[in-house]
């Protein structure tokens, strides 16, 4: 390993030099490990802590002037815990939660999904998207719309801007449709 200091070598990897942000990567390798081990980020892998984690050692890099009393291993800890709680924040924020309790359709009704080109499959597929169109009459109005919107891919806040409901009863809302359909497909 290099014996340059920590300090040559922040200016240098400040300047551009990939060398030098190589040799830092290196070099506080172990800290990096530690600090993904120290957090669990809902529905992700260790490597994406270790991602965010190495996103928060190239901004204390970036961010870290010299001059200062405070160690560049002390700052990239810092900066480094500051980014995997953003990520922490983030992955477990309201707006989000839906995405991390969805069931895809596949799941749901693995009889709807056909992987083959079989005329017959896609015969067997309308005939059973036809009796969903009974399950969906079933639905409230607010179900039915708000369900249909974000089948067609709108965001919680474009649904809200449509039915003008509160995010919380859009989520309500789609909860009970995938009851209602889950239970239907149950019986089916």
């Amino acid at each position: 390993m290099d014996s340059s200091s920590d300090s040559q070598l922040i200016a240098e990897a400040q300047s551009g030099s990939e060398k030098s942000l190589s040799l830092l990567v290196k070099r506080y390798g172990p800290l990096l490990g530690h600090r993904a081990k120290a957090f669990h980020l809902n529905g992700a892998e260790r490597e994406d802590v270790f991602q965010e984690c190495l996103i928060g050692f190239y901004k204390a890099i970036r961010d870290y002037e010299t001059g200062h009393n405070f160690s560049f291993r002390k700052f990239a800890q810092l900066c480094i815990d500051r980014q995997v709680i953003k990520a922490v924040k983030t992955t477990s924020c309201l707006k989000r939660k839906s995405l991390h309790h969805y069931e895809p359709i596949a799941k749901i009704a693995p009889s709807l999904i056909c992987y083959e080109s079989d005329p017959l499959h896609g015969i067997i597929i309308r005939e059973r998207l036809q009796s969903l169109s009974a399950i969906f009459e079933d639905f409230s109005l607010v179900e039915r719309k708000v369900f249909s919107l974000f089948n067609r891919g709108c965001s919680y806040k474009d649904i809200a801007s449509k039915t003008r409901l509160s995010p919380k009863a859009i989520d309500n809302a789609l909860q009970r449709a995938r009851s209602k359909l889950r239970q239907a497909l149950k019986d089916d």
